[in-house]
């Protein structure tokens, strides 16, 4: 049996521009999870943020 993990806390966004979808490219680098794969703005929430406030920040950053 295994311990059980914590829950995750987290946002995704889906960015549009006109009929496009933002995505981008993530890192190549050994210390990240899904290196070098497309993905879409967002990550893990930063203490008690809501998921909006970690959507907005994860975008911009």
């Amino acid at each position: 049996m295994t311990p059980a993990q914590p829950a995750f806390g987290g946002s995704k966004t889906l960015l549009f521009y006109e009929d496009q979808l933002l995505t981008y490219l993530r890192d190549d680098l050994s210390n990240i999870p899904y290196l070098a794969l497309w993905d879409l703005p967002g990550g893990g929430a930063e203490g008690d943020e809501t998921f909006i406030e970690c959507a907005l920040r994860e975008t911009k950053e």
